[in-house]
């Protein structure tokens, strides 16, 4: 028996699906080794993308192949398309969008790196601006009367996303997204929980069949 023609098991469709979210979770960490160098950590973001986006596609592929042979095709269809619905990215003018503005975001910034451009992202230093103070410890003399002021602390590289147009293979914008609020590696390290959500809600409507 081939192994397209032998049946698939529960086990091995969320298998293939983990470790595509491993890969994610892999690239992930580079980006925060790399946050510094800023060619590297577009290098590793630009991964991070694809191996996010795969998480999805071979949901659906492996996904629909175990519903077929449980004869559940069209009730596994139904349910990714309402989550597809989220981040579907349009190909051409008039066509449904992604309502969820994260994923969304992210799913076309895969497809614009892969199909028109790299990635841009832009560079901030936060700064903590709250004062700290050194406070007098209950059993020390009471001098000095006043608290001793520590300089704020300049905070790690943030890098941020910038404004995205979506365009067609002609090349023609189709929509432009607004940057996503926060920095990339909060923004990413957030995507994964999405993708973990996503995969525990796949394995319950397969379960079912």
């Amino acid at each position: 028996m081939t192994t397209a023609s032998r049946k698939l098991t529960l086990t091995e469709v969320l298998e293939s699906i983990t470790k595509k979210l491993d890969a994610a979770k892999f690239f992930l960490d580079k980006m925060e080794e790399t946050k510094f160098n800023q060619d590297f950590f577009i290098y590793n973001l630009d991964a991070f993308l694809a191996a996010s986006d795969s998480v999805t596609e071979i949901m659906k592929k492996q996904g629909t192949r175990y519903a077929i042979q449980e004869n559940k095709e069209a009730a596994f269809s139904a349910w990714y398309k309402i989550k597809k619905d989220l981040f579907i990215v349009p190909k051409k003018k008039g066509r449904p969008i992604g309502t969820d503005p994260v994923w969304l975001y992210l799913a076309a910034t895969r497809n614009e790196t892969i199909h028109a451009e790299q990635t841009e992202i832009y560079h901030a230093v936060s700064h903590d601006i709250t004062t700290l103070f050194k406070l007098k410890d209950h059993d020390a003399p009471d001098s000095p009367q006043a608290p001793v002021a520590y300089p704020a602390q300049t905070a790690d590289k943030i890098w941020g996303f910038k404004e995205l147009n979506i365009t067609n293979k002609e090349g023609d914008v189709i929509k432009t997204l607004p940057p996503l609020n926060g920095d990339v590696l909060t923004i990413c390290t957030d995507h994964i929980g999405t993708l973990e959500n996503l995969i525990k809600e796949c394995e319950a409507e397969l379960r079912q069949y």
